[in-house]
């Protein structure tokens, strides 16, 4: 569709654009939501989709048929939180706590070896 414009783009997490490919469907995750205006000044909301070598308005390819909600593919890099185990203050007791204690009471976070620039590494 020519004379059209991104206004504005968007995330379009756990959403994929079908492709017709023969009897078969392709799904591709879409890279975001664009807000485009053609030259009448209408605007409509358009996926965009990665190709080989560009990212490209979805509603462009004549094999296009439409949008997928993926659900599964928005978690698919979350990480889940039973895998690790809560942990609870209760679990450390005071010698623990000993470890972060200063030796130095008079001593400030800024106290440590100077950095010069010029060397490159700590004096």
């Amino acid at each position: 569709m020519a004379d059209r414009k991104i206004a504005q783009i968007m995330p379009a997490d756990g959403w994929g654009a079908a492709f017709a490919d023969g009897e078969d469907e392709i799904v591709s995750p879409l890279v975001g939501w664009a807000l485009v205006q053609d030259a009448s000044g209408a605007s409509a909301v358009v996926g965009l989709v990665a190709s080989d070598d560009q990212v490209e308005l979805c509603d462009d390819d004549s094999d296009f048929t439409g949008y997928v909600y993926l659900p599964d593919a928005a978690d698919e890099f979350e990480l889940e939180t039973d895998l690790f185990d809560e942990v609870d203050a209760a679990d450390f007791d005071e010698e623990d706590d000993d470890d972060f204690d200063d030796d130095d009471p008079g001593s400030q976070p800024g106290d440590g070896p100077a950095f010069d620039p010029k060397a490159g590494h700590l004096n």
